[in-house]
């Protein structure tokens, strides 16, 4: 499938959590999770939605967030829906904060702090709080 959609359009998405897949009219979706956690119903609800909206691929992210690819730009607005619906959002890309990265802490044998309390404390504050927020 050739690229039909304007660069328009895909400018007006990669703020918003999509990236282009290049020469189509698809994207990949960032969808957002609190330092990579998301619940086993979340998973499976993620799976479903890869199969209705994308190709059938979720891959994981180094920012610990999950990529959906193969969206149809027509399909964004559905499939933003439906992940809001699961507790979860799109985002993480364009000139904005970034999610929050942590390792494990104390799940992890060498694990000093409950850096997944910190986490959510931080992504809170600062993703959530600042999210509006244009950065250079």
């Amino acid at each position: 499938m050739a690229q039909t959609i304007s660069m328009d359009d895909v400018k007006s998405v990669k703020g918003k959590g999509f990236l282009h897949n290049k020469g189509t009219d698809c994207f990949s979706a960032r969808i957002v999770t609190v330092n990579g956690k998301i619940t086993s119903a979340q998973v499976r609800a993620l799976a479903d939605l890869s199969d209705r909206y994308g190709n059938g691929v979720v891959t994981f992210t180094t920012r610990q967030s999950v990529e959906m690819q193969g969206i149809p730009f027509a399909q964004i607005p559905a499939f933003t829906d439906a992940v809001k619906a699961m507790g979860l959002s799109v985002g993480g890309t364009g000139p904005k904060v970034r999610p929050v990265v942590a390792c494990k802490g104390t799940t992890c044998p060498c694990g000093l702090i409950d850096t997944f309390a910190l986490s959510e404390a931080i992504h809170k504050r600062f993703y959530e709080g600042w999210h509006d927020v244009a950065l250079p």
